[in-house]
C-alpha cells in the first residue's frame, strides 16, 4: 500500500514537473479541476469526522461491556471497532492522495 502511495505521488510530481503537462491545462479547467478536488476533500473530511464521532461511541461501549465483563458483546465491539479501523485507514488514504493533487495543481 505504501509502495502504491509513493509510486502515485512520484507520478503526479514527474508529470508536474514537465513544462508541457503543466501548461497544457488553462486556467477555466484547471479551476473546475481545483472546486470539484476541493468539493471532494470537503466529502471526505466530513466521512472522516462522523467515523471519530462513531468510534468515540463504540469504544465507550466497549468500557462498558469491558465492566461489566459481556464477552460475547465485547468480541462483537471488537469486530465493529476492526471494520472502523480499516474505514478510517481507506479514508486517510484517501484524503493524502487529495491532498498531494491538491498541492500540485491547485497550491
Amino acid at each position: 500500500m505504501i509502495k502504491k502511495t509513493s509510486l502515485l505521488i512520484g507520478t503526479i510530481f514527474a508529470l508536474i514537473s514537465f513544462p508541457a503537462v503543466s501548461a497544457g491545462i488553462d486556467k477555466k479547467a484547471k479551476t473546475v479541476y481545483c472546486k470539484n478536488l476541493l468539493g471532494d476533500i470537503s466529502v471526505q473530511m466530513h466521512i472522516a469526522n462522523s467515523e471519530h464521532k462513531e468510534r468515540a461511541k463504540l469504544s465507550k461501549e466497549m468500557r462498558k461491556s469491558v465492566a461489566a465483563k459481556d464477552k460475547k458483546q465485547f468480541k462483537d465491539l471488537e469486530k465493529e471497532m476492526r471494520k472502523f479501523a480499516m474505514r478510517e485507514e481507506f479514508t486517510r488514504n484517501e484524503l493524502k492522495t487529495m491532498a498531494v493533487m491538491w498541492n500540485a495543481f491547485c497550491k
